[in-house]
Parts: structure tokens; C-alpha cells; sequence
């Protein structure tokens, strides 16, 4: 394992040998509820870094057993986006406004799935694309 694993360094958390943002472990870890967070423990160090870099995408249906079915998971399985109520859903980011006239985090939605993509991930694949 790498000598920073699990390590947190600012705004960024080492898991399989690839930094993080926390914001993103966060997401699934609490801000998407406990059922998500149980499920998104179960997961290897490995599975949790493809899906925190956006490698592979995650519902709790996936990972029942701790397991992440990449190829029923991209075929069979019906997957919406957030609409843009979580923020980015390829990268967690999201803004609270701390006043009215603070600026909105831009967001792109895919129309179909309803995949939220920031400006900083708007190259990202949404479930349409994988």
C-alpha cells in the first residue's frame, strides 16, 4: 500500500494510491444518506477509488454484496443523475450560498439521465454515455 493511504492532505484523501477529493468520499460516505453510505463501505479501496474518480458508477443495488457488477450495471440498470440537487454527480461539488447575491454553481444536465456535470466535469461520461 502506499505510505499516504487513507491519509487526508487538505482537501484531498489518498485511497489505492490516487488522491481524492474528501468532498467526493463525503457525498457518499453521508450526504447521500445512510443506506448509500453502508452500501459505499462495503466496497474495496479499489472500487471506492474507480468510483470516486468517476471510473465506474455507483448505486447501492451494486454493491449488495461489496461488489460493483460494472457490465449489468451499464446495460440493464436504470440510472438517473440527480437532476443537479446533489451538485455535480461526477465530481460531489457543491456550493452553499451563504448570501443571495453569492453565485450558483453552474451546472450542465444531461436531459435523458439527468447526470449534474459541473464546468470542471463537463467531459465526464453520464450514465447515457457508459
Amino acid at each position: 500500500p502506499h505510505p499516504d493511504e487513507e491519509k487526508v492532505v487538505g482537501e484531498n484523501i489518498m485511497l489505492n494510491g490516487e488522491w481524492h477529493k474528501v468532498n467526493t468520499l463525503m457525498e457518499y460516505m453521508i450526504n447521500r444518506g445512510p443506506e448509500v453510505g453502508k452500501a459505499f463501505a462495503k466496497l474495496s479501496k479499489k472500487q471506492k477509488a474507480d468510483v470516486l474518480s468517476g471510473r465506474v458508477p455507483f448505486a447501492v443495488e451494486d454493491a449488495d454484496d461489496g461488489v460493483l457488477d460494472t457490465a449489468s450495471s451499464t446495460t440493464t440498470r436504470s440510472r438517473l443523475g440527480s437532476a443537479g440537487d446533489n451538485g455535480c454527480d461526477a465530481c460531489g461539488a457543491m456550493r452553499f450560498k451563504v448570501s443571495d447575491d453569492a453565485p450558483d454553481l453552474e451546472l450542465t444536465i444531461c436531459p435523458t439521465c439527468k447526470f449534474a456535470r459541473c464546468e470542471s466535469c463537463r467531459d465526464a461520461p453520464c450514465f447515457c454515455d457508459q
